[in-house]
């Protein structure tokens, strides 16, 4: 009965060996699992145990490489004749050998005995330790040369010992690899190639734990302080179809519950279901100190953020209330507002079903609010008014700011005489950002307008349309169905996002033509 498995793992059957291993290089390869656990661990791991390694070790493979041949036979090696004499145990220090490190636990072996000439067992064990009661390979007479891989950890010194009991034999012990905590290199990196095939996951973690708080499928930590570190790293190498660097989801309907949680400045995850009602999240940022969630994006042809719920009436997105909470590059688009206290910031046109200003009220400023609509206009148009007072003569110059006729063209004119008529007229249009006004009774008061159209070349760049077919994928729906007296059914929001969707999986972020 195997009684330390942790001594020789992943033992491979006896195989007779043929003349490779019989030359003076190392045979060329031999199979080693992916992973090793060293003695102490098993397949459910604590992290509080005392003197428990909770961990499996990676394979760390390197060019097979002879380390013994007590034979000679042209080896160089620190390790040649004499031969392993029976009974006598025989230490080999492994570690600084064929570039394994100093820090390997265990090291993947094939060993060969050659020149038998009775039948009996090798055992192979770590530096020190207690001679197994499992061979690590048996021969007989019958079998002068055979061979048998195995991983041994390493002892004393990084060391094994290699015990055979009956007969005096000859021996050569290859390397293919290591299994270590430390890194491989700075360049190299651990890795699983292998897909599960009915989720598509390279790593799949699965937590039945149907209690506990704080329980994870995978649980990845870095330690590193260095900037850029990151307890889990997704990227997409894909060029086409719709794939994601790291994708989270959940399924749960339960208050607070969220795909993907990030917390940072010792935000504790534990207490942000106490501010929200019941419903999932899609990603939720926790941050005490700077930034909840930051968004980066080149590219700019398209959106920057795209939040968007089922419902109606509640807030598609919500800003921060810092300075500068959330600044977007791109397209931002939003079916329902809620709140925004601060600025908010367009560099490009903004395009609204409606439009008010929403002040406190200045005559009840504590109880009430005041709204007013905006001027709603089909040109690009100012709007400029004023009071001024005629001259002896029932004249009066009108000096409209410096800007006027560098942003303003196709003015129109409105004068109204205040407290008496007066047959007031426009005597010299705009010239030099001002005009001259006529025709009024002495020192009388009179109200004016001017209206222009902006022609500055943002404006000459970008009219708007004031009539326009919608799109084939919005016709038939509408922008505010309710309006209109139909169901959210025929609301349009959901179409337009569905053709822009399309759009993007065709690489394309033409508009519908």
């Amino acid at each position: 009965m195997l009684r330390n498995k942790a001594l020789i793992l992943g033992l491979m059957a006896a195989v007779l060996f043929t003349g490779l291993a019989l030359g003076s290089q190392a045979i060329p390869n031999w199979p080693a699992p992916a992973t090793w656990t060293p003695s102490g661990a098993s397949g459910l791991h604590t992290m509080g145990t005392a003197g428990d390694v909770t961990q499996m070790l990676p394979f760390i493979g390197i060019t097979p490489c002879r380390v013994a041949d007590t034979r000679g036979n042209g080896f160089t090696g620190a390790y040649g004749p004499p031969s392993l004499a029976a009974g006598a145990p025989r230490s080999f220090t492994i570690a600084g050998q064929c570039g394994i490190p100093t820090s390997a636990a265990a090291v993947s072996f094939n060993f060969a005995a050659l020149n038998i000439g009775a039948a009996g067992d090798l055992r192979v064990y770590p530096a020190g330790g207690v001679v197994p009661l499992v061979s690590t390979m048996n021969y007989n007479a019958n079998t002068p040369n055979i061979a048998n891989a195995a991983i041994v950890p390493l002892g004393t010194g990084g060391a094994i010992d290699v015990l055979a009991d009956a007969t005096n034999i000859d021996l050569i012990i290859d390397v293919n690899g290591y299994y270590s905590e430390a890194a491989a290199s700075t360049s190299d990196y651990f890795a699983i190639i292998e897909n599960y095939v009915p989720s598509g996951g390279v790593i799949l973690g699965h937590n039945l734990n149907t209690t506990t708080t704080g329980s994870y499928g995978g649980n990845f930590m870095a330690d590193s302080i260095g900037a850029g570190s990151a307890g889990v790293h997704g990227m997409s190498t894909a060029t086409t179809g719709r794939v994601s660097g790291v994708l989270g989801e959940s399924v749960s309907p339960t208050s607070g519950a969220a795909g993907v949680i990030g917390s940072a400045g010792g935000a504790p995850n534990a207490n942000y279901t106490s501010n929200l009602a019941a419903g999932g999240i899609g990603v939720l940022g926790l941050n005490t100190g700077n930034y909840a969630i930051a968004g980066v994006s080149d590219f700019i042809a398209g959106n920057f953020i795209n939040v968007s719920t089922g419902g109606t009436t509640e807030s598609k997105l919500q800003f921060g209330l810092a300075a500068n909470a959330m600044k977007a590059y791109g397209n931002v688009s939003i079916s329902a507002w809620q709140s925004q206290l601060g600025d908010l910031s367009v560099a490009g046109t903004l395009t609204k079903g409606g439009g008010a200003f929403k002040i406190d009220d200045p005559i009840d400023p504590a109880n009430k609010y005041l709204y007013h609509s905006f001027v709603e206009s089909p040109d690009m148009m100012n709007i400029y008014n004023g009071n001024v007072v005629l001259d002896h003569n029932g004249e009066a110059v009108v000096t409209l700011p410096p800007y006027f006729e560098a942003l303003n063209m196709d003015f129109r004119y409105q004068l109204t005489s205040v407290g008496k008529f007066s047959p007031v007229y426009v005597a010299e249009e705009i010239q030099n950002n001002q005009f001259v006004i006529s025709g009024g009774r002495p020192y009388g008061k009179v109200s004016w307008q001017v209206t222009g159209i902006r022609h500055d070349p943002f404006a000459n760049a970008n009219r708007i349309p004031n009539e326009v077919e919608k799109e084939p994928a919005a016709r038939g729906f509408y922008l505010h169905p309710a309006a209109y007296g139909k169901g959210p059914e025929m609301d349009l929001a959901p179409r337009l996002d569905q053709a822009a969707v399309a759009r993007q999986g065709k690489g394309s972020n033409a508009a519908d033509q």
